[in-house]
Parts: structure tokens; sequence; C-alpha cells
């Protein structure tokens, strides 16, 4: 009983807790954009794709520094998903509740709901649980349903905590220099199969994330 009040507790806080944290921080970082026209090139709907372990200021850029909230996340229907879930709901995001490897029917109905509204969509692909930086065959599978073109997205920060989580968290520190670097964009085409292009994918994030894990340390 005590177990689960403590549960129901940090669902409750937790929310405008991480919030007001990721404001504050984004607030004072001052950022480095890396290869934005991958993203601004494209005319209509992207899905963008980043690690579990850098979603804190790639949802801040998107929603206070592009200004933008016309985005559709997949955000696991687990208890860790609902404190995520209503994060992005005080962003302003709609929200598909689904995971990166089994995502329901209604989920992707809501994704492919809101990309037709114009909406761009952002998953998770190593979420909710791991392994850490592998790309399940989720994202893959939405992205052949609907056309879209995937844009990996990775950040650093000069200033920043590594929390003992399955994902090895990266928490931004306040007054901190960011680099944010956006991907060359993957469309999923007929010719290719799910697997060559969950390769490609998991390549390309890990490749943008060790460049910005590298950017700091050659300055």
């Amino acid at each position: 009983m005590k177990k689960n009040i403590l549960k129901k507790l940090k669902v409750s806080l937790f929310p405008p807790i991480i919030w007001l944290l990721m404001y504050l921080t984004g607030k004072t970082t001052k950022f480095t954009v890396i290869g934005e026209d991958n993203y601004n090139k494209i005319k209509g709907p992207v899905i963008f794709v980043f690690w579990h372990n850098r979603i804190f200021l790639s949802v801040f850029y998107y929603r206070y520094v592009l200004k933008r909230k016309n985005i559709c996340v997949l955000a696991s229907p687990s208890r860790d998903g609902e404190i995520l879930t209503r994060i992005l709901s005080k962003l302003g995001f709609s929200l598909a509740r689904g995971s990166s490897r089994h995502y329901s029917k209604n989920a992707l109905t809501t994704m492919i709901e809101s990309f037709e509204k114009g909406f761009d969509g952002a998953i998770v692909p190593d979420g909710p649980q791991g392994p850490k930086c592998k790309v399940k065959e989720g994202v893959i599978r939405i992205a052949r349903k609907t056309g879209l073109p995937l844009i990996p997205v990775a950040y650093n920060t000069s200033r920043k905590k590594v929390l003992s989580t399955w994902d090895s968290f990266l928490l931004p520190l306040p007054f901190s220099r960011a680099v944010l670097i956006y991907g060359e964009p993957l469309k999923v085409s007929d010719d290719m199969t799910d697997e060559i292009y969950r390769t490609l994918l998991e390549e390309n994030l890990q490749k943008i994330t060790k460049q910005t894990d590298e950017f700091f340390s050659t300055r």
C-alpha cells in the first residue's frame, strides 16, 4: 500500500519538477547547432530520433528555441512513460502511447493522424528500457508505414552529470555550453530491408553522438 502511494506521488510530483529543471537549464544554456539544414531543407513533417539518454535538451530545443510544439511523441505506456507523457504534455506536445519495439495500433493511428495535420514526430528508438543505444525495429516500421524521413539528433553539454541509470542518462547542468547535431535524413524505401535500415539508423545515431561527445574535449 505504502509502495503504491509512493509510486503515485512520483508520477504526480516528478513531472513539474523535471519540467522546471529542464526549462531553467535550457534557458541558461548556450547552443551551438550543427546540421540544422538537414531538417530545414525538408518540406513537410519529419520523425526525429534520439537516444533515451539525450531526451532532456532535445525536446527543450524544439519547444523553446525553435518555438514549435506541433509534434507527436511516441511515449511508453509504463509508469516512467506516464511521467514523460506529463512532462511533454506540459510542453504542449501530442502523445502516442507505445514503445519503440511494440507500438499499438492506436499509437500508430494517432501518429499518422498528427502527421496528416503537418506535425513532426519523435521516437526514442532504444526506449523505454534499452538496450542502451540500440535501435529497435518499431521506428523503422513506423517510418516505412508513414513514408516520413528519419532525422537523427544528438547533443552534449560542457557541464553535466551522468546518472547511474540503464541508459547513463546525461543530465545537463545550468549555465552550460551545448552542441546539438542533426544528422543526415534517412528515408526508408522498398528496395532495402528493415534490418538494413535499422543498422544504418543506429550507425548514424552513434556517429553523431560520438561527435557531440568529442566536441568539448577538443576545445
